[in-house]
């Protein structure tokens, strides 16, 4: 009899163990469940609230990134083909009086301002998308924003995991050159290509393959004719320089600053298929011209590309020269 009560008592002490094992299990699950609930949780109430600023001002539509992330990792801020397939993310980009404007990757918030807001983002495109018009952004609406330092503008918009608000710094992806009255160019000037897109700014040179100019000191006239070939003479490249154009994700064509020592009074802009080299009578596929303040150039892979640069006679009393230049680059 007391055996058969021990032994009872052993397989009584074996379910209680196993219970207790599984009871144990079950708690650390549900346990478990409820953290992962509650991060959710905390996650949307962080993205309910991150569009309320400082002194409770609402700030606009929330970012549902980090700027930083939206520009890249040291990784994918590089430029070119190695870059990878895919392409880079575009940098945070906002349009404002016809003028596109970068992230420059930096706070603002110790500046001295005003207490008024000079404009505010009311149109938004996709986050791999430029921006075309004024007041128009590829990071969302609703945020203001005002006038910095020369060739800058402020943001006031949520940043980082937090979405604190803070005064984000951008930049103009086409700077202007020097004043013209303060330059007297004795032959025609080289031309800068410079990738609006990119935060190291990289600058390609491109030299006058011909040009025509005529210039005056010290109360001489002297004229110069550096005659050059056509941009699709050089069939083998062999002095044609080579542009490799970035990749960013969603973009077919790659907007380019061009600029100089003194811009030019016109710019035209001629373009063929990169099939056209040896064919110097080839029409070229596109021909725009500007006049006035240098364009940003839309490039795209796989074409050649000549430049017409016209420094006109009319301003030789305000410059003190005038002349024609030619260049050209085929871009990869």
């Amino acid at each position: 009899m007391r055996r058969y009560c021990g032994m009872v008592l052993v397989i009584l002490g074996m379910f209680w163990y196993l219970g207790c094992g599984f009871w144990e299990n079950g708690q650390q699950e549900a346990l478990a469940s409820k953290a992962a609930a509650g991060d959710a949780g905390a996650d949307t109430k962080s993205m309910e609230t991150a569009g309320e600023g400082k002194n409770g001002a609402a700030s606009g539509n929330v970012l549902e990134t980090d700027p930083q992330e939206e520009t890249g990792n040291e990784e994918t801020k590089k430029d070119g083909p190695e870059a990878g397939q895919e392409g880079q993310p575009l940098p945070l980009l906002v349009m404002v009086n016809s003028e596109l404007y970068r992230y420059a990757g930096e706070f603002a918030d110790e500046d001295l301002r005003c207490g008024m807001m000079d404009g505010e983002i009311t149109l938004a495109v996709s986050q791999n998308e430029v921006p075309a018009q004024d007041n128009q952004s590829n990071f969302g609406v609703g945020y203001g924003y005002q006038y910095g330092a020369e060739n800058e503008i402020q943001v006031y918009m949520p940043y980082g995991e937090t979405k604190e608000l803070h005064w984000l710094r951008f930049g103009k992806c086409n700077p202007t050159g020097e004043d013209r009255e303060d330059t007297l160019l004795t032959e025609a000037p080289q031309l800068s290509l410079k990738d609006a897109l990119s935060s190291s700014f990289a600058c390609f040179t491109i030299s006058p393959i011909g040009y025509t100019w005529n210039y005056g000191e010290n109360g001489e006239m002297t004229g110069i004719a550096a005659c050059g070939a056509h941009p699709l003479d050089d069939e083998k490249l062999a002095r044609t320089p080579v542009l490799q154009l970035p990749r960013y994700n969603g973009l077919d064509f790659i907007p380019f600053c061009c600029s100089c020592v003194v811009e030019p009074d016109v710019l035209t802009i001629r373009k063929w298929e990169m099939s056209a080299l040896g064919q110097s009578d080839a029409e070229p596929v596109s021909v725009l011209s500007y006049k006035g303040e240098m364009p940003l150039l839309e490039l795209e892979s796989g074409f050649v590309y000549g430049l017409i640069a016209e420094w006109e006679k009319e301003s030789f009393d305000k410059n003190g020269y005038y002349g024609v230049a030619e260049y050209a680059f085929v871009t990869q």
